[in-house]
C-alpha cells in the first residue's frame, strides 16, 4: 500500500510562478559537451551539412551515409544511403562501451529504485517479442 499523498494544490500552486533560477554544479558545466552554444549555431548556420555531418559520426552507422544532405524540392533527405539506428544509439551502444551500471532512466519508484542500463536490451528485446507475437 502506497503512503505517498497528493500535495494539496494550494501547496504547489506557488511553484508555477516561481522566478528561482537553478543553475547547474560547476563540474556538470565543465563536462559538458556543449560549451559554448553561440559558436556551435552559427557553425550550423555557417555550414549545415558539415555540422550535422561530424555531429552523425559521434553515432553508430550501420551502413555510413554516402552523402549529407539533398534538396529536391519540395523533398529533401539528410544521410542518403545510411543505416542508423537510434535504439541501439540509445542504449545497446552504451551497453557495450562499459555503461551498463549507468542510470538509464531517472525514475525514483516508491521503493526508491532507479532503472540502470544494463538490463534494459534483455527487456527491450522481450518486450518486442511479446509484441510480435500478436497477430
Amino acid at each position: 500500500m502506497s503512503t505517498h499523498v497528493k500535495p494539496a494544490e494550494e501547496h504547489i500552486q506557488h511553484l508555477l510562478n516561481s522566478q528561482h533560477e537553478l543553475h547547474p554544479p560547476e563540474q556538470l558545466k565543465r563536462e559538458a559537451r556543449l560549451q559554448d552554444y553561440q559558436r556551435e549555431y552559427q557553425r550550423s548556420v555557417a555550414d549545415p551539412e558539415a555540422f550535422w555531418s561530424e555531429i552523425a559520426r559521434e553515432l553508430h552507422w550501420h551502413e555510413p551515409w554516402s552523402k549529407t544532405f539533398e534538396w529536391n524540392y519540395p523533398t529533401f533527405g539528410w544521410f542518403l544511403g545510411g543505416r542508423c539506428n537510434i535504439t541501439y544509439n540509445c542504449l545497446d551502444r552504451n551497453v557495450k562501451s562499459g555503461r551498463k551500471n549507468k542510470v538509464a532512466y531517472i525514475f525514483t519508484n516508491e521503493d526508491g529504485s532507479e532503472l540502470p542500463l544494463g538490463p534494459l536490451p534483455k527487456q527491450c528485446h522481450h518486450t518486442i517479442r511479446i509484441l510480435l507475437s500478436f497477430p
